[in-house]
């Protein structure tokens, strides 16, 4: 016979289990949902290879996303130009990290304070068009572009600053301007630069070199400073302009804001830097990024 006593207390504790589990799970399903954005964009982000999820911008929203606790998180990857799509929808959490400001940009999403100081986009070319690019000491993109006989291949939707976002747009109609679409552009681009597609790029020189390790290629390319170019830039968190995702966005100033000194965070931005920049940067770091509020 059974006792009847235990078997009450046994339907009581699967009773209980059940009601907590329901609890649990009502708790999960009330979160809201922070859907992450990535773009194929290595070493910044790493959507696949041996390096996938170790880029500059996947170790940093991980980090700020470990502590968002009261949400849910999905990832996404596309293009720079979905990306600003999806950060127009005005019922969702969409967030991307990275993102430069520009005036194109300024009424379609809300910024976090400065997120990631990174060195200023160069010139790429082949060694062989070295003479051809730098004629003059002093380097000037405006100048090579009034230049029909070089070809300069960009990313669609890619803010490089505003001093050569202007610069770019002027000329955008020319017939030496390749403008890049789809897939990983900048590694499609470099492609295109070495089978003598293009002849130039924009990219800052870690992008660069990173790539054309990957493809035993790097020393067939230069990188080549040009005048227009600002020693840095400062690139943000962006969220879908929702009223949610200003609530969002404050936890994530706050984060910033305790994470920022930090030598973790830090180390973040130095993981794909040369050993011989690594003490430039931190100057930068401590003197220009930890100084700026927006």
């Amino acid at each position: 016979m059974y006792n009847h006593n235990i078997i009450k207390q046994n339907i009581f504790f699967v009773y209980r289990i059940f009601i907590i589990l329901v609890f649990l799970s009502s708790i999960s399903f009330a979160k809201d949902t922070i859907t992450w954005l990535f773009a194929d964009y290595p070493p910044f982000a790493i959507v696949e290879g041996t390096n996938k999820k170790k880029g500059i911008l996947d170790l940093i929203t991980n980090h700020v996303s470990e502590r968002l606790v009261e949400y849910n998180h999905l990832e996404l990857t596309a293009n720079v130009k979905r990306i600003t799509y999806f950060l127009e929808k005005e019922q969702e959490i969409m967030c991307t990290c990275g993102m430069n400001k520009s005036p194109e940009r300024d009424n379609k999403c809300y910024y976090s304070i400065p997120a990631i100081i990174a060195y200023g986009v160069a010139i790429v070319t082949r060694k062989d068009l070295l003479d051809s690019i730098k004629k003059t000491e002093i380097v000037s993109l405006e100048n090579l572009l009034k230049n029909k006989n070089l070809k300069l291949g960009i990313p669609s939707e890619r803010s490089f600053g505003k001093k050569i976002d202007i610069i770019i747009k002027k000329y955008k109609n020319s017939d030496n301007i390749f403008t890049q679409h789809i897939g990983n552009i900048n590694k499609s681009l470099l492609g295109m630069l070495l089978h003598k597609r293009i002849d130039y790029m924009l990219a800052r020189p870690y992008e660069a070199i990173y790539l054309a390790k990957n493809i035993y290629q790097e020393d067939n390319i230069a990188i080549v400073p040009f005048k227009e170019s600002d020693e840095y830039i400062i690139s943000y968190f962006a969220c879908s302009k929702y009223k949610k995702s200003q609530r969002v966005l404050k936890k994530i100033n706050k984060i910033l804001e305790k994470e920022r000194p930090t030598n973790a965070y830090r180390n973040y931005m130095e993981k794909w830097l040369d050993k011989e920049n690594i003490q430039k940067f931190r100057k930068l770091y401590d003197e220009v990024f930890l100084k700026l509020d927006n």
